[in-house]
């Protein structure tokens, strides 16, 4: 199974104890999946990239609210995974975290400087992990569907723009001014959901799926994969790559590629 999120290859996924799940169809426009992570060996660093999304990290041995973390990916960054820290994963999407629980990007922020303890459902989530028995996801999709019928999710601008086949943002104001919402109210939403412009999470998101293509396709030519994400110039594809994923997409390719060979 390839992790398209930290785009994990299988040796890693291995020594990781890695599995995931996606949600229910319902829950999908909000949650990317759940995933369970039980390192294996010696304390592992990976490389993280900025996307736009979200993640609930519930210690397994420890599954109380004041343990659970939560981050946004908003930043290239090195993650180490210990083998001691084992742990349950929630990934929301753009925008999935707001649309299901009401917090701004910057409230979240102010609440987890002083922890997550103000977040009632999460003591009751954390009720339902365990470090014994299977990886229950229908557990968890009962939770959030639940939970989403007592508040039902607010499908804003970011999810117009996923269902628009994440268009560039000069395409997606004409899309949502068909369906009533301006420029203005379009970045309002974006900053208030996601915490950045459309067009950074554009960025982010075009960046991703180059990362995929080049894990799944190394033998593609860079200019061929950099017109097919939009990218008229190479340069430019090249100069953004390397400001957001700290390398050049041809040293991405060899590295990735290098983990390929190790796994034979």
């Amino acid at each position: 199974m390839t992790f398209h999120a930290f785009g994990l290859s299988e040796l890693q996924q291995t020594q990781l104890g890695w599995r995931s799940r996606r949600p229910a169809p319902a829950l999908r426009p909000w949650i990317e999946h759940y995933y369970l992570l039980r390192p294996q060996g010696e304390s592992e660093s990976y490389r993280l990239y900025p996307d736009g999304g979200s993640t609930l990290t519930i210690p397994l041995q420890d599954a109380r609210a004041e343990a659970c973390h939560f981050s946004l990916s908003r930043v290239n960054s090195q993650q180490l995974w210990r083998p001691d820290e084992q742990s349950l994963g929630i990934r929301f999407t753009p925008g999935g975290f707001y649309a299901l629980f009401g917090l701004s990007m910057a409230e979240v922020k102010e609440a987890t400087a002083g922890g997550l303890t103000g977040l009632p459902w999460l003591s009751l989530l954390c009720e339902l992990v365990s470090d014994k028995g299977p990886f229950n996801t229908q557990q968890l999709d009962s939770f959030f569907l639940q939970h989403m019928q007592r508040r039902a999710p607010v499908a804003g601008a970011v999810q117009f723009w996923q269902e628009a086949g994440l268009r560039a943002p000069q395409e997606i104001r004409s899309f949502l001014k068909s369906k009533g919402v301006g420029r203005r109210t379009l970045e309002r939403q974006f900053q208030l959901h996601v915490g950045v412009s459309p067009g950074q999470l554009y960025t982010w998101q075009r960046l991703k799926r180059a990362r995929y293509l080049i894990r799944t396709r190394p033998e593609q030519r860079l200019t061929d994969l950099a017109f097919s994400l939009g990218y008229y110039d190479q340069a430019h594809f090249v100069r953004q790559f390397r400001q957001f994923c700290g390398q050049s997409p041809g040293q991405y390719r060899q590295r990735k590629l290098s983990q390929l060979y190790k796994a034979g």
